[in-house]
């Protein structure tokens, strides 16, 4: 190489020496007036909104340090922070936070957290004067959603809360927040919480008694959490342009809850949820809370103030959209193991809006030898939206007023409820269980009883004997007297024998246990008018009741006939036909096991809207309008004509062969009796006569003659004259 060629090449090398100098030099100058100016920054903002700091500081590297900082909140309060140590956005380098001892207040709760780790934030200059600054018109929910992170981590919440003076204390243990990005939260984890309140719990006097209670939460998960709007449910009411259901969480689970009791321990394997939305309310959720907080006797208040205070307590009951919940192995620990425990395998619930469906299976509640059990009971259907609107119509009738309310009005459309698989076996509580009581003990005459009187009395015929003469006296009033005296102790015998007998079958028949199980059993209260439902099914199946093993007389009769149990079935099924006016009772049946079945059906008519109004005037008068049509009656017959002629023979101390043909004498006098009045009951009659000799099935039709019906005033002047019911109605009898 030539030395102008190497001469060139060292000015080169020394030329981009001094320039890389030059631009450290003014980078370096740059970074110093950033960091100043960071700092007078910070300071001017943090004096601007009223607060304080121990110490302000920043460094080359952009992180801005605090110390003992306090910032004034709107209520009165502040929020105090320890330290600080955060880096704004700046070149390549994004924000994070790191602070230590936050602590504030605010209504009723104090909160305090040891230690916060912020990473990847969008801490730029503009973000931190929206959220921070003084002069920022942003709403709280607004500040929510200008902020957005990588992954927000607390190693502790501490929160305290006090509510109608019960103190509830909080610690959540390492809180995770991953994927922060304006106001929605991608998901969230917790290790572990505890709650420590206490409880003011009924006693059996009616008291109640303060207890305190430990609740211990094990891993917690969720995903898609709108932290904003739910900043918004607690600082904001809905408006014509933030009144829509919003999904507010999606998936979410809480393991190994465990809730301690003095007397008890309750535990939850898992509670989760496939998500929930909601709708802002029509007052600010604190807002809410510090009205109800304020008022301490709802009584004292005008009727005008009263009414305001409903008016925003009712709106919390609309904000529901869709949702669920599912809460898995419940399980009742009693510390005492002679006390009855209890497992619930599962309770779902979903809802929309105000419509609610629920089911819970697998209960066990009890001991080995008293307990209550069930496979499912659901419940679907339940709806308290006509509820709420009556309950808002309620709130402005005047107090003098109140009587002409339609309160049927504020019953919910309620559903349909089903059980299936119930058994239970429990002391009954309304029986004098006399199980351990000796009755011999009301003969024993060994010894005397024991009072001042009968001591007197013994020594004063002890007394008598020794005192009084002897004297000779006929053999004859010996005999006499031992005559008398044998009369008086056989009279006494028998009266004792006659009092245990009637002791015994005058005792009440409630069993000293209740005792059954049943296949299912289904309670539908459906299609409501003004709350009252016009579509009502009541069945049960296969409901097993066993004769009770005690001594009262109607328990040993039926296991003198050779029944132990009863096995019944039941189904009543009424329905209102609005087009018609007509109510339908499709059927009221009961079936018994190797007894058979009973069935009624009919149909009245005249049953008008007014009928369910909920107005009692109207309803009165909508009743003179209701006429009976039809009533038509099914027995099938599997041995319980048997053991009627078993029973009333028993009862009358014949044959099972002399009471059935004095049941068919009966009936074929009662026949001829009537044959003038009415030859079609004479035929119903003679028709039961050839069923109860040969039972199998009989019918029986009573119809009335004119379309619309018996009235009212008709059915009155029966009750002055029954047989002239028979000129209204045709009757109809059958017997296979």
């Amino acid at each position: 190489m030539s030395d102008q060629a190497q001469s060139a090449g060292n000015k080169g090398r020394k030329a981009l020496l001094w320039a890389t100098v030059a631009i450290i030099v003014v980078a370096g100058g740059g970074l110093a007036g950033y960091k100043y100016s960071l700092q007078n920054a910070i300071s001017g903002q943090i004096e601007k909104r009223g607060g304080k700091a121990e110490s302000v500081s920043a460094d080359f590297f952009g992180n801005i340090h605090l110390k003992n900082v306090s910032l004034p909140l709107k209520n009165g309060h502040a929020v105090n922070i320890a330290s600080f140590t955060g880096r704004p956005e700046i070149l390549f380098l994004n924000g994070k936070v790191e602070a230590t001892g936050i602590t504030t207040e605010f209504e009723n709760f104090k909160i305090n957290i040891p230690h916060v780790e912020i990473e990847d934030a969008n801490l730029n200059r503009q973000m931190l004067a929206d959220v921070f600054g003084g002069g920022s018109e942003l709403t709280p929910a607004q500040r929510v959603e200008r902020f957005s992170a990588k992954k927000v981590h607390l190693s502790e919440i501490q929160v305290e809360q006090v509510m109608l003076d019960t103190k509830q204390t909080t610690v959540y243990k390492n809180l995770t927040l991953n994927d922060v990005k304006n106001g929605q939260i991608a998901s969230i984890k917790l290790d572990s919480g505890q709650v420590d309140m206490n409880m003011n719990v009924p006693q059996d006097d009616g008291s109640t008694n303060v207890e305190p209670m430990t609740v211990l939460i094990g891993l917690t998960e969720g995903k898609d959490i709108d932290a904003a709007f739910m900043t918004r449910f607690y600082t904001e009411k809905a408006g014509a342009d933030n009144n829509d259901i919003k999904s507010v969480q999606g998936a979410y689970s809480t393991k190994d809850i465990t809730f301690k009791l003095p007397d008890a321990t309750a535990t939850i394997a898992e509670i989760k949820s496939a998500g929930f939305s909601m709708r802002l309310p029509e007052v600010p959720f604190l807002e809410m809370i510090r009205e109800i907080a304020a008022v301490e006797k709802i009584d004292d208040l005008a009727e005008e103030e009263r009414r305001e205070i409903f008016r925003k307590l009712i709106t919390i009951y609309e904000v529901l959209g869709k949702g669920d919940a599912e809460i898995l192995g419940i399980k009742i620990t009693p510390k005492d193991e002679t006390k009855p425990s209890g497992t619930i395998d599962s309770v779902s619930m979903t809802f929309n809006k105000q419509a609610f469906d629920m089911s819970l299976k697998g209960m066990n509640i009890g001991t080995e030898t008293n307990y209550f059990k069930l496979d499912e009971f659901s419940w679907n259907g339940f709806d308290y939206a006509s509820t709420l609107e009556a309950g808002k119509k309620l709130i402005e009738v005047p107090e003098d007023e109140m009587d002409k309310f339609p309160f049927t009005t504020l019953i919910p459309t309620l559903g349909t409820i089903r059980i299936t698989g119930i058994a239970a076996d429990l002391p009954n509580t309304e029986s004098d269980d006399e199980d351990s009581f000796d009755y011999s003990e009301l003969g024993n005459t060994d010894e005397p009883e024991d009072s001042d009187e009968a001591t007197a009395e013994e020594e004063n015929q002890d007394e008598a004997e020794v005192t009084a003469p002897e004297t000779e006296e006929p053999a004859e009033a010996e005999a006499g007297d031992t005559a008398t005296e044998q009369s008086d102790v056989d009279s006494a015998n028998a009266i004792g024998e006659q009092s245990e007998e009637t002791e015994e079958d005058a005792a009440p028949a409630i069993p000293a246990r209740v005792k059954f199980k049943a296949k299912s059993m289904s309670f539908a209260m459906l299609n409501p008018v003004n709350g009252i439902p016009t579509d009502i099914q009541i069945t049960y199946d296969d409901l097993d009741v066993p004769v009770p093993q005690d001594n009262d007389s109607v328990s040993r009769k039926l296991r003198s006939l050779g029944i132990e149990r009863f096995v019944l079935s039941s189904n009543t099924h009424i329905l209102w036909d609005e087009p018609s006016e007509t109510l339908l009772i499709k059927d009221i049946s009961y079936k018994g096991d190797k007894l058979g079945s009973v069935a009624l059906s009919g149909a009245m008519g005249g049953m008008t809207r007014d009928f369910f109004s909920g107005d009692k005037a109207l309803m009165q008068i909508a009743a003179f309008g209701l006429k009976a049509k039809e009533i038509n009656l099914r027995i099938e017959d599997k041995g319980m004509i048997d053991t009627a002629i078993k029973i009333a023979a028993q009862e009358n101390g014949s044959t099972e062969e002399e009471t059935r043909q004095l049941t068919a004498l009966t009936i074929t006098m009662l026949a001829a009796e009537l044959a003038e009045t009415s030859p079609q009951i004479q035929e119903a009659v003679k028709v039961l006569n050839n069923f109860i000799a040969n039972p199998n099935i009989f019918t029986l039709s009573i119809k009335s003659k004119n379309e619309n019906g018996i009235g009212p005033f008709e059915m009155l002047a029966v009750t002055q004259n029954p047989m002239s019911l028979l000129d209204k109605v045709n009757i109809t009898a059958t017997a296979e």
